[in-house]
Formats: C-alpha cells, sequence, structure tokens
C-alpha cells in the first residue's frame, strides 16, 4: 500500500521560496536597540528607559494583585455566560442578592478593587450561583485571592484553561507570539483535538478555545517552527486546511495581523506568551503557558517581567504583514490534499 503522505516535510525555506515576493533565504536578525534579549530580561548592560517619575507629592497608583485580576475577569466572564438557562442571573445585582452583598461589592470583587467585603464562604457561594459545580475547580478560582506574590501568578489548578479564556475574552487589544502550535486565541476545535492527541496529554489542557472578542485587533507573531509543526505531527491534512483557513480568514476579516519570525531570529525560549491590553477595559496582563500546557504564568503592568521586551523583539525580528501572507498562503496551498489523497 502506497503511504499517501510526502516523502519530505516543508521546510521554511520551501515555504518562503514558494510565497511570491518572499526572500528565499532566513532573514537576518533585526538590531534591537536595547541589546540581547533572553527571557529573563534585556541585557543588563543597556537598560530599557524607565517611565517618567510622577510629579512631586503624587502617591504612584495602587496597582491590585494579579490574582484579584484574574479572578474579577474570570467573575465577569461567568456572569456574563449564566445570563441565561435554567437559573440565569439577571446582572450584578441578582447575583449579590444571592449571597448577601451589595451590588457594589460585587463590582468591586469582578475589578479587583479592594474593600469588596465579600468573604471567603460567600465567594464559593457566589461561583456555584454562576453555575461553577465542580468543587476543586470553584477552591482554584477562589485561591487566586491568596496569590503570594502580587505581581506574579501560576495558575496550573483545575479550570485553568476556563480562566485563561475568561482573561481573553475581556480583552481590549491582543499581541501574542507563539514558538511550536499556533497560539490558544486562534485554535479551531479540530486543531485543539489533533494537539491533544498528538502530545498524548489530558483533554482537559485544550478546552475551552481562548476566543478574542468580535473585532477585537490581534497581532499575531509565528515562529516558522509553527507551520513545520503542522507536518511534523501528521496531523490530519483536512485539520491543518481548516485551521490555516481559519487564520487566513481573521486576515482577510482585518481582524488579525501575522507575522512570521525566521527559526534563526527566535527571541526566546518561550512556548506562547499573549498580552492582554484593556482586559475588563482596565488592566494590561502578560500570559505565558507552560509547553506542556499544563498552566499559565500571568503578570501585570507596571511589573510585567520580561514579556514586553520579549514581544517587541520578536516584532522588531518579524517579516512585514505582506510577506507573512504570502507564507502562510503557500503553506495553505501545499495542506491541499491532492486528488490521489496526498498532499
Amino acid at each position: 500500500m502506497t503511504d499517501p503522505r510526502p516523502a519530505r516535510v516543508p521546510s521554511p525555506r520551501s515555504l518562503r521560496a514558494s510565497a511570491e515576493g518572499c526572500d528565499a533565504h532566513v532573514r537576518p536578525a533585526a538590531p534591537d536597540p536595547y541589546g540581547p534579549h533572553d527571557r529573563f530580561g534585556p541585557h543588563p548592560a543597556r537598560p530599557r528607559p524607565e517611565p517618567s517619575p510622577l510629579p512631586p507629592g503624587r502617591p504612584a497608583p495602587a496597582q491590585p494583585p494579579v490574582g484579584a485580576v484574574v479572578f474579577g475577569l474570570a467573575l465577569q466572564s461567568l456572569r456574563r455566560g449564566s445570563a441565561s438557562g435554567a437559573n440565569p442571573v439577571r446582572g450584578r445585582a441578582d447575583a449579590a442578592r444571592s449571597i448577601g452583598a451589595g451590588t457594589r461589592a460585587i463590582t468591586r470583587l469582578e475589578g479587583a478593587l479592594g474593600g469588596h467585603g465579600i468573604g471567603p464562604d460567600a465567594r464559593h457561594a457566589l461561583l456555584a450561583r454562576y453555575g461553577m459545580t465542580d468543587p476543586e475547580t470553584r477552591d482554584a478560582t477562589a485561591r487566586l485571592l491568596h496569590a503570594p506574590d502580587p505581581a506574579a501568578l501560576h495558575d496550573s489548578g483545575p479550570g485553568w484553561p476556563q480562566r485563561l479564556a475568561a482573561c481573553v475574552g475581556r480583552a481590549g487589544r491582543v499581541r501574542t507570539y507563539a514558538l511550536t502550535v499556533f497560539p490558544r486565541v486562534l485554535w479551531t476545535a479540530g486543531y485543539a483535538h489533533a494537539l491533544c492527541t498528538a502530545h498524548r496529554m489530558p483533554p482537559g489542557r485544550f478546552t475551552p478555545p481562548a476566543r478574542v472578542p468580535e473585532g477585537v485587533p490581534i497581532t499575531a507573531l509565528l515562529d516558522e517552527m509553527v507551520l513545520c509543526h503542522l507536518w511534523n505531527v501528521d496531523l490530519d491534512p483536512a485539520v491543518t486546511a481548516a485551521q490555516l483557513d481559519h487564520v487566513l480568514g481573521l486576515v482577510a476579516d482585518g481582524t488579525l495581523t501575522v507575522r512570521v519570525i525566521g527559526m534563526h531570529a527566535q527571541p526566546t525560549g518561550a512556548a506562547m506568551i499573549t498580552e492582554l491590553a484593556r482586559a475588563g477595559g482596565r488592566h494590561h496582563l502578560f500570559a505565558e503557558e507552560y509547553d506542556d500546557f499544563s498552566g499559565v504564568h500571568y503578570r501585570t503592568a507596571p511589573s510585567p517581567g520580561p514579556y514586553p521586551g520579549l514581544l517587541d523583539t520578536a516584532e522588531s525580528r518579524a517579516m512585514s504583514p505582506t510577506d507573512s501572507l504570502a507564507v502562510l498562503q503557500a503553506a495553505r496551498h501545499h495542506a491541499t490534499p491532492s486528488p490521489s489523497g496526498g498532499r
């Protein structure tokens, strides 16, 4: 029996060569004005400029703990999702009455503002009222408020993909970098299932999809390994084609800007970093997913760690949107099954 798959996996060089208007060679890394980077931040010899100090006598604004921000965004998402069904929650006032609290307390809890006056038992009751039936997921969600580091949060407890999806769903602008697979915000259901099967990991790590609100702009910085991965793990040709069609459709709609980064211009070994600006209208989050899809590390401004520099460097080293689109179209052409069943 003849194997319908091609004998040779398409290389980044071949994809670029077949994309009209693209250079067939690996593009050299653009010089970084702040010096070399690694995942721990800028080179100490060339520190990034500090923001201008506040006027004398004006205190710096208090920043909410990142655990409180993620908890609040999760609450907003749950409340909006429970507005219909057999036992709907009809707004903050309805939620507040169900736990014997005031509407303002719910507003402050969702906004990661201190002094909400809702205790642990009431928070668990509120999560249950919003339809969170699994006790372990409720416990893991409630524990976010007790994270030891106010500037950073490691979330790998039950329900972490749902909490990440809640944060993404409240973003006002998204920028994401991916090293080996498409970023979660661009996954189709078929692609997520194929990743789960190919990597033999628990399905709960790949659901639910993290959907960006309609009309919110997305910039995706994709390492060329993302495209090679489509063939390296032997994804079904139909799944590969559908995933690329989804991405190309978002580009055509004007929602998504894709920038492809050559393999020799990688700014970091991080698997996936996503910047969520104006999350919930006022928060600025950075989320790095672990490379085994077992959890996520959050940071907030003004203590974002190395993430802004890494994303800026990735964008500076990427191909233009026009050349990147041509590479994606070449990959899509290669993914089209032939009449004989191969690619």
